[in-house]
């Protein structure tokens, strides 16, 4: 079943892809440009304790936290809120390089969004979208610095 989940989040992938270039084209257009996100460092440096990143996911304020699965390697866990709503959506996913692919639950069971972002050494940043592809929203997430 992860299998299949996988590669039906794979095909998604694919034509979610393609969608955010013709999303793009039109935002373009309309003068609310979404950019591509950069490549850059690995993910893997970025995950080695967990993490605290902030930042906007469509303009909203978002804190996430993430950390690695217990004995696996490329796969995380955690969650985000939305600043000034107290309820946490959960996140799982997985990492290569610098790109990143990871699916949320609002209610612990199913899949209500996709995460799908790059990491440039400082920025992680990419589109969040519906299970359907029709919403489409930018994210930038920085790290937080420990202690703060």
């Amino acid at each position: 079943m992860l299998r299949a989940l996988r590669a039906q989040h794979i095909a998604f992938t694919l034509m979610l892809l393609l969608s955010s270039c013709l999303i793009a084209s039109a935002a373009v257009a309309a003068d609310q440009a979404i950019s591509p996100p950069k490549a850059g460092a690995k993910l893997a440096q970025l995950f080695v304790r967990p993490v605290t990143l902030r930042g906007t996911l469509n303009g909203a304020q978002i804190q996430m936290t993430l950390h690695l699965k217990p004995d696996e390697e490329a796969s995380l866990e955690g969650s985000y809120f939305l600043f000034g709503q107290n309820h946490k959506i959960l996140l799982a996913g997985e990492f290569e390089e610098d790109a990143l692919m990871m699916e949320e639950s609002i209610n612990g069971k199913d899949v209500s969004g996709l995460w799908d972002g790059v990491y440039d050494g400082t920025v992680l940043s990419g589109n969040w979208s519906s299970l359907d592809g029709s919403v489409l929203r930018p994210f930038v997430l920085k790290v937080v610095p420990a202690g703060q």
